[in-house]
């Protein structure tokens, strides 16, 4: 209860949106004006019941490992030394601070993600994201290593060149993360854990690394990881649990299910109807959570993407970029406000402002599969014919 007072208050310090306001109390203002206008005062029953079921689902759970997981690693010297290995290999690069932080990034993405961990379900789609986000991690070193250069960024220490020693001295501090990786992909594939549980697998040997490797130890220690992660999660859920109610106002309406509908009647072109469904998706993706589209329009579009002949798993990870392109997309874009819960110093409309330039990487990933579908459908091919 103590952790749910901390999160609520973190959360009521947390200020979101183009109008300063709260989003999480926004998005349930506004789904609450609509059940009153359409469905009457009775609508209002339904509200705890509605956002305790889209908070009792079980995919859910990853959120907080997720967040103990990163927790764990910020307490610790884990992370400058994924960033030490990263800088001396890239020092003499360009905006080898930015790339770096790239670099750590998608290796931290592949332990797993609570994107991906709703997704994962599809069945192939984990195993078909995989050279899809190693492009998609490509594009944005590209970008970042351009706009440097264009923007002359001085090197830190220019004049310093680390010996091919020095590069492979600090190698063995992978291993833990290599380790880390190996144990989540193994309980998820070994059978061991669903994706929801890998979750909570990567975050126990998170725990483990640092307790071991990094003398993490300390009850005091321990308990600032736990509080954190707590703080953060009641932040997040607040935002979800007003977000899935929000959704099922616009369900209730049959909002996204009339787009999607009048996509699936459309008599054109097939890359113009995947055009509009990915629209779709993008325009959804801003208010709603992952898990939602999927339930609301993957009935309908389905049928469209195979009867027009495209690869169910292909159009499974366009669909899953697209949603992440939803998550850093206002109102909702709920990693903005993640990042805005790690640095309060910088205004939301900054972060904002620094994102636009991903996303359009992320619209070219997409563009790129549209025109190579190779990328997504030939590794799940090659391993599972």
């Amino acid at each position: 209860m103590d952790a749910l007072r901390s999160g609520l208050r973190h959360l009521l310090k947390t200020r979101g949106g183009l109008l300063g306001l709260q989003i999480t109390f926004a998005l349930g203002a506004v789904a609450l004006v609509f059940m009153v206008a359409f469905e009457g005062l009775n609508a209002l029953n339904f509200v705890p019941e509605t956002i305790y079921a889209g908070l009792s689902d079980f995919t859910l759970v990853s959120l907080p490992m997720f967040v103990i997981m990163g927790a764990a690693v910020a307490s610790s010297r884990a992370s400058s030394d994924l960033y030490e290995v990263l800088s001396r290999w890239l020092h003499r690069v360009p905006g080898s601070l930015v790339i770096s932080n790239i670099g750590a990034y998608a290796l931290f993405s592949s332990l797993t993600g609570s994107s991906p961990a709703t997704c994962a379900a599809i069945g192939r789609l984990f195993i078909a994201c995989i050279i899809p986000g190693l492009l998609l991690t490509g594009l944005v070193m590209a970008w970042a290593l351009f706009l440097s250069w264009k923007r002359g960024t001085r090197l830190v220490d220019s004049e310093r060149i680390y010996s091919l020693k020095e590069k492979l001295e600090l190698m063995p501090r992978l291993l833990p993360f290599i380790a880390v990786i190996v144990g989540v992909v193994y309980a998820l594939y070994g059978g061991i854990a669903t994706p929801s549980e890998a979750a909570g697998v990567g975050a126990m040997l998170c725990l483990v690394m640092v307790i071991v490797i990094y003398r993490v130890w300390r009850p005091a220690d321990l308990s600032a990881i736990l509080r954190d992660g707590l703080r953060e999660s009641g932040m997040l859920l607040m935002i979800i649990g007003t977000s899935i109610l929000f959704g099922y106002v616009m369900s209730s309406l049959q909002v996204t299910q009339s787009v999607a509908q009048a996509i699936a009647e459309m008599q054109v072109n097939k890359w113009v109807v995947l055009a509009a469904i990915n629209l779709l998706l993008l325009v959804a993706g801003m208010f709603l959570p992952p898990a939602a589209i999927i339930l609301m329009t993957t009935p309908i579009l389905m049928p469209v993407i195979t009867a027009a002949g495209f690869d169910p798993i292909w159009f499974g990870v366009i669909m899953t970029i697209n949603m992440e392109l939803g998550l850093i997309t206002p109102p909702v874009g709920l990693n903005l406000f993640v990042i805005n819960s790690i640095t309060p110093d910088v205004r939301l409309p900054t972060i904002l402002k620094g994102a636009l330039p991903f996303m359009g990487c992320m619209v070219v990933a997409i563009l790129l599969l549209c025109v190579f579908p190779g990328l997504a459908t030939w590794l799940p091919t090659v391993m599972m014919g």
